[in-house]
């Protein structure tokens, strides 16, 4: 689902592992595509490297990425299995084929379903169990602070905020959001405003990707991000 943290996750792991590769890691964000023609020229120029035009977009890639030694991030994958961008996918298999010391790490709400794909599910955080601590939680208390500096966890709000992070499911972006409003409400009434209409939570941050402003939001673009027929089954 989006807004889960897969980018955050992501980028945190190729942190881990910059060492162990020659020419790098590079992050390419795939949220604004929506032709499977612009998908070469995008991850091109992400990459610095020019097509002159001489040779297919393809092969000149092809040849520019076959000797190097890196993890290739690519970020709202998603966004490569559309009706509109499907074929551009099939680029992914031959490229690893082709450089085999290419790495790709890709997050999306989709499986590519490629042979040899390895797959990480990624899930909302722990919920709040009686007794144990929990990165909900903690997500929550760290956001507040930012919104009201003297925010502290008791036991008088601790059971609203549990309520909070329950509401929506352990999403980090939910989370957020809903740690955002302290600026104006107690917990108590963020859950209470949160159970009545979940569209209660936005963003007021100008730089927030568009897709991020909301859970409403989050929705809107996982849907326009399904094929076709996925759309009808779930109408059903």
């Amino acid at each position: 689902p989006g807004g889960i943290g897969k980018s955050r996750l992501a980028l945190h792991a190729a942190q881990e592992r910059v060492v162990d590769y020659l020419h790098g890691i590079h992050f390419v964000s795939l949220a604004s595509l929506e032709t499977a023609v612009a998908f070469i020229p995008m991850l091109a120029a992400a990459l610095n490297i020019p097509l002159d035009g001489k040779q297919a977009p393809e092969e000149q890639l092809l040849a520019a990425l076959r000797p190097r030694e890196m993890l290739l991030i690519l970020d709202n994958g998603e966004t490569l299995l559309t009706a509109a961008t499907l074929s551009a996918a099939d680029f992914l298999p031959r490229l690893l084929q082709q450089a085999p010391q290419l790495k790709i790490l890709a997050t999306s709400q989709e499986r590519f379903n490629f042979p040899g794909e390895y797959i990480i599910d990624v899930d909302g955080l722990p919920l709040p169990t009686r007794g144990a601590d929990s990165a909900a939680i903690a997500l929550f208390c760290t956001r507040a602070t930012l919104a009201q500096p003297d925010f502290i966890l008791t036991p008088a709000n601790g059971p609203a905020i549990t309520t909070i992070c329950r509401l929506v499911d352990g999403s980090p972006l939910g989370i957020e959001l809903a740690a955002a409003s302290m600026r104006t409400y107690t917990p108590a009434e963020i859950a209470a405003e949160i159970a009545a209409d979940l569209d209660f939570l936005d963003s007021q941050q100008p730089d927030a990707p568009s897709r991020h402003l909301s859970l409403r939001a989050v929705f809107n673009y996982t849907w326009r991000h399904l094929l076709p027929e996925e759309q009808e089954t779930l109408k059903r």
